[in-house]
């Protein structure tokens, strides 16, 4: 169960699995909450993925009658994975749990908690309420330790229903990326002595991109080299578009919009900067040393995103954006990195798709046999 399909961290890598289990003992259905067609689901549907849309529109109570009335009447259905924020996924694994589902995933992929941006009463309120609910569920599933403890709690190691799932991902996009870079940057109109820092990620408060931006203003003013691509779409865009004028730089950002050859644009950038609120991993990160990219990133960004050696450097944002510039400009002078090599660190790491599907089928077997 999904939002959407965009083109986002999630979806690229539940995209990247499906891919690789056609023919696999697992028969695979989504369920959106978005009417609106979205990027990967043409795709979806070609990988003969039945995809049913139940889409919600104001009332959070009609929309859950609706699911379980759905479960119900479609269904038998073995298992309900369900891969939204806990806020919503709490009370999903209740209703599936009122519909009869036998076996009931709450899989998390974020750390919302620990952002500094994400810590008011009402957020803290609709954690404890969600964690109460979670009980129902019959595993819990995060991407790192601190998406695990999102909804589970520090004792999550204590439970048997508890473990953690690293991402898995495809690398061969990334061959050849290099090339691909090249015709970027003349696309972007980035010279060939230009220094690129670039982003990836939704225009979603939680990215931080207003810190980004200010400290690639310092930066400009002491590189005239200096380029910013922010790769994404979202409601923020044109705020952010004005702050970069505001702050003279607007010459030197480039807004690029969503792209499905991520690894073209990491394989484009000199560094990747994430000075993000919070993240459950921060797949970018592992995609960038995927393409041979350096990574400054904020430290709620979790240290399982470091897979290279020394190929990710961790910061706090209360450093403020002057010193964030300064270590920007110090990454930049370092020597390039062997692009093959780190590519062949990241495929051989945790994060190969064949390890991620291998431990998935795992989870799907335990569950559907314990309930059967």
């Amino acid at each position: 169960m999904l939002k959407s399909l965009p083109l986002g961290g999630i979806e690229t890598w539940l995209m990247h699995v499906l891919r690789r289990d056609r023919d696999s003992f697992v028969q695979h259905e989504l369920l959106l909450m978005v009417e609106e067609p979205a990027a990967y689901e043409a795709e979806a549907r070609a990988l003969g993925i039945p995809i049913h849309k139940l889409p919600h529109r104001g009332s959070w109570v009609r929309w859950f009658l609706d699911l379980r009335r759905f479960l119900k009447d479609k269904g038998p259905f073995d298992v309900v994975h369900s891969h939204v924020a806990y806020s919503v996924s709490a009370p999903i694994i209740a209703i599936a749990k009122m519909a009869g589902v036998p076996s009931r995933i709450a899989h998390q992929h974020e750390a919302r908690s620990l952002g500094a941006d994400f810590r008011n009463m009402r957020e803290q309120l609709i954690r404890r309420a969600s964690m109460t609910m979670y009980a129902l569920a019959t595993r819990r599933i995060g991407i790192t330790e601190a998406a695990i403890e999102e909804i589970a709690g520090k004792g999550w190691r204590r439970r048997k229903d508890c473990l953690i799932l690293l991402y898995g991902f495809d690398y061969s996009g990334f061959i050849g990326a290099a090339e691909r870079a090249s015709e970027l940057r003349r696309a972007l109109d980035l010279g060939p002595a230009d220094h690129v820092i670039g982003h990836v990620g939704r225009f979603d408060p939680v990215k931080n991109h207003s810190f980004l931006l200010n400290a690639f203003a310092k930066v400009a003013q002491a590189d005239p080299d200096a380029m910013l691509v922010m790769v994404g779409k979202g409601r923020l865009e044109p705020e952010l578009r004005q702050l970069a004028a505001d702050l003279g730089i607007e010459d030197r950002v480039r807004f690029a919009g969503s792209t499905q050859d991520i690894a073209a644009y990491m394989a484009l950038f000199d560094l990747f900067v994430f000075p993000s609120f919070s993240e459950g991993l921060g797949i970018v990160c592992v995609e960038a040393q995927a393409a041979g990219t350096r990574v400054l990133a904020s430290e709620t960004v979790p240290r399982e995103a470091a897979v290279v050696p020394g190929g990710v450097d961790f910061m706090p944002l209360s450093a403020g954006d002057s010193r964030w510039a300064e270590r920007i400009a110090q990454l930049l002078s370092l020597p390039k990195p062997d692009r093959e090599e780190w590519r062949q660190i990241v495929e051989q790491s945790a994060f190969g798709l064949d390890r991620c599907v291998r431990d998935l089928h795992a989870i799907y077997r335990t569950e559907i046999g314990a309930r059967a």
